[in-house]
């Protein structure tokens, strides 16, 4: 069923709090940016959800969103980011081409080649991954004020904090 369902449900509440018809970053998802006024900065969002519910194709696809398609600077910090058998990268990179990404066997011909050229595009985006080696407030906040004074921080996504 996966969270998407769920979104407009769960931000219906804050419809009510937005004045200005001016939007904040674009999540890439209409419906939820429309409810929600879109990433407003100084805001904290908190996506929740049972294991297996889409949260991390969801932040995958909001980053790609905002790094590629917005050209914005975006600080994934998560767990493990490199640990599962499809890296977070390969499925911010396969949301990109607009092919499956499959956890074993070869990519068709023609999707390889699409898959390719959008990992060309992710390398040279401001799109940053990291997996700290100790999660905390300090080091969070240590790792986002290095990316801001390179790059400058229009996006942070923090994954999975209990998970450690």
């Amino acid at each position: 069923m996966g969270i998407y369902p769920f979104i407009g449900q769960v931000c219906v509440s804050n419809k009510r709090k937005i004045v200005d018809a001016s939007y904040g970053l674009s999540t890439g998802f209409p419906s939820l940016d429309k409810l929600t006024g879109g990433l407003l900065p100084g805001k904290l969002i908190i996506i929740a959800a049972c294991q297996g519910m889409g949260k991390v194709s969801f932040n995958c696809k909001i980053a790609k969103h905002i790094g590629i398609e917005l050209e914005k600077s975006v600080l994934y910090i998560g767990a493990g980011l490199y640990d599962y058998p499809v890296t977070k990268s390969k499925k911010i990179v396969a949301e990109m081409a607009r092919v499956p990404l499959l956890e074993d066997g070869p990519l068709a011909k023609d999707d390889q080649r699409s898959f390719e050229k959008a990992l060309g595009r992710y390398y040279c985006s401001k799109i940053k991954l990291v997996t700290p080696s100790e999660f905390s407030v300090k080091s969070i906040r240590s790792i986002a004020d290095q990316v801001c004074q390179e790059n400058g921080l229009d996006l942070l996504i923090v994954e999975d904090l209990l998970g450690r």
